[in-house]
């Protein structure tokens, strides 16, 4: 019976050769087994699939266990990132609140910008025309100005009476270095001859006395002479100006020397004879 399948398989046509073949080779073990003469029918059983390497050799109670931990360590796992994920979610909700507010104070800031610029163009307006307004104000004052310098120029009163108050002025400052001279010169002579009031050791108190007398004595013809000097000069200035304008320099001069008794009259008032010599400079003039 094999030798007239294998005849009619090469007979057939070479396009139904590798069916025949695949046929052939299923009808093997059934040829075999009825041409042994076999009453005995025989059945093929398939080879049963290898476990896996992690039960192999286990009970089912030992893989039970081991997948229930399992689980556990991957449950545990996925708490523990769904934790990580509600805190980011958290946050994220907590910065998108300040965003929002963020965003409600900038748009508040904008606004109150607007009107900062609003103002500010307002305010360069009026400055501008305040400018404008200035600008006429001393066109105006400089033309002014103009038209009366001539007159002033013209008056010789007037001239006559600006350089006596330049005078005036001048002879003041000049004053004023002569009384830091006079104060210098009372202190430096104080000390060089005892002008102090301490006692001095081997020295009775009229003999402090006298020697402050000596001191004041000194200084009140020191003194005098400059008074003497400041009065001749006083004088030649009040010859060269205006009759009128010589009464303004005189209560210049007068009210300078008052200055300077007001000045010294703490060292001064030790002996009245100097306030007279102020006096009689004063009203000598």
């Amino acid at each position: 019976m094999l030798r007239n399948v294998q005849c009619s398989s090469s007979s057939a046509p070479s396009s139904l050769s590798s069916s025949s073949a695949v046929a052939s080779q299923a009808l093997t073990p059934a040829v075999q087994s009825s041409t042994g003469g076999l009453t005995t029918s025989t059945s093929t059983t398939t080879q049963a699939p290898k476990l896996p390497s992690e039960i192999a050799g286990k009970s089912v109670e030992e893989i039970i266990k081991d997948w229930n931990s399992e689980l556990q360590e991957r449950a545990a796992k996925f708490r523990k990132q769904a934790t990580a994920i509600a805190e980011w979610d958290r946050r994220i909700l907590q910065n998108r609140n300040i965003l929002i507010r963020l965003e409600a104070e900038v748009a508040k800031v904008v606004e109150n910008q607007t009107n900062l610029e609003r103002q500010l163009e307002l305010i360069e307006t009026h400055q501008q025309e305040i400018d404008k307004a200035l600008e006429s104000m001393e066109s105006e004052a400089e033309r002014i100005y103009k038209d009366e310098c001539a007159l002033l120029l013209e008056d010789e009163a007037t001239s006559v009476r600006d350089s006596m108050y330049e005078q005036a002025e001048f002879i003041e400052i000049e004053m004023q270095k002569m009384t830091e001279q006079v104060k210098s010169i009372i202190q430096t002579v104080n000390s060089s001859q005892g002008g102090d009031l301490d006692m001095i050791d081997g020295m009775t108190p009229l003999d402090v006395v006298v020697r402050i007398l000596n001191n004041q004595l000194s200084t009140l013809m020191w003194i005098d002479e400059k008074a003497n000097e400041f009065s001749d000069q006083i004088q030649k200035v009040a010859n060269s100006g205006a009759a009128a304008e010589r009464g303004s320099t005189a209560s210049l001069a007068s009210l300078t020397f008052c200055n300077v008794s007001k000045q010294y009259n703490s060292k001064l008032t030790k002996s009245p004879w100097i306030f007279s010599i102020f006096l009689r400079v004063h009203y000598d003039m």
